[in-house]
């Protein structure tokens, strides 16, 4: 549950502007991680009763499982179409893959430093890769806000377009 929270921020910065549920906060967000750790540790539940000398194939059957239930939450909540539900679980996977790493990366800088209270050149490249991947989320996730902004506004043109009467239904 702790790991999906690096969740919470893409999926709310890139699904923000969806067909079905437009505009949601950042708590729904979190609900929505919420909601699919709790389906995943049903899986794991039920993964409980296979026989753990198969340990490959409970890790395979349990990484299908979590593509799924990513894709089955995201498509039934944002209501998107079935490649867009795709990319969109990417791209939050990638940025939020990339804040897990850079938290972890950053922590054990911190834990180093704290212990040694030197700067190594490998606790410089530490941070510095660190800051690259953050940097990395910082081009990442505006990029897809920005697609997903474009296509919700563009739905909404269209809609509007639609919507108006034309010449006959005014006179």
């Amino acid at each position: 549950m702790i790991l999906l929270s690096f969740f919470i921020i893409p999926t709310h910065l890139i699904c923000s502007e969806s067909p079905r549920c437009n505009r949601h906060t950042l708590p729904e967000s979190f609900f929505i991680q919420v909601f699919i750790g709790v389906q995943m540790n049903a899986w794991r539940l039920l993964t409980n009763v296979l026989p753990t000398d198969h340990v490959v194939t409970i890790t395979l059957i349990l990484l299908i499982m979590l593509g799924l239930v990513w894709f089955r939450t995201y498509y039934q909540l944002f209501g998107y179409s079935v490649w867009g539900t795709l990319w969109r679980i990417i791209a939050v996977w990638w940025n939020g893959v990339i804040l897990l790493l850079s938290a972890l990366i950053f922590e054990l800088v911190g834990h180093t430093l704290w212990m040694t209270r030197t700067m190594s050149n490998e606790v410089l490249g530490a941070l510095a890769f660190g800051l690259l991947l953050l940097v990395l989320v910082g081009i990442g996730l505006p990029i897809a806000w920005r697609i997903d902004h474009r296509r919700a506004k563009l739905a909404t043109a269209t809609a509007n377009k639609t919507n108006e009467p034309n010449e006959a239904e005014q006179s």
